[in-house]
């Protein structure tokens, strides 16, 4: 059924005016984000990753892969979910098993949380904020992936 709702959700979202991804990314690729994240990435994850890379809609960008080599180089990691973490991870403190996939301009962050998955292996989504020594759960956004998309086109619609 999750899975259902995140195609759905990709067939919408690729109709809108303001659609706009970057570039696929093959299974070494992805693989290699895995191990650095020391995450498995989810079927709906992969999915996204080797489809569109990122994805940039309504003026929102959702973290995806930037630079295959993740370099950590400043001037390209932003709204790379890998070297994000990765520099969170570092810096902050940030759970192990979130993953970046948007800032807020409030200073609130979107994270994937692989360590809350539901009955399909995909993570919840959530927000959190950071509270000066490391990122806080803030609020559960959407069950998982596909219902965040959902959950998006309707708040811009």
């Amino acid at each position: 059924m999750s899975l259902k709702v995140y195609e759905k959700a990709i067939k919408k979202i690729k109709k809108c005016d303001e659609f706009d991804c970057g570039t696929p990314h093959s299974e070494k690729v992805i693989e290699k984000a895995e191990s650095l994240l020391n995450i498995a990435f989810s079927t709906q994850i992969k999915n996204y990753l080797s489809k569109f890379g990122y994805i940039e809609v309504f003026g929102v960008e959702l973290y995806g892969i930037v630079d295959e080599d993740f370099s950590m180089d400043k001037n390209t990691y932003e709204g790379c979910m890998v070297e994000w973490t990765l520099d969170a991870r570092a810096a902050n403190n940030l759970n192990p098993d979130w993953v970046a996939l948007k800032f807020e301009d409030d200073g609130e962050m979107v994270f994937l949380d692989f360590e809350n998955t539901n009955e399909e292996g995909e993570p919840r989504v959530i927000a959190a904020i950071d509270e000066g020594n490391g990122y806080v759960f803030e609020d559960e956004l959407a069950e998982d992936f596909g219902k965040y998309l959902i959950y998006l086109i309707e708040e811009e619609y």
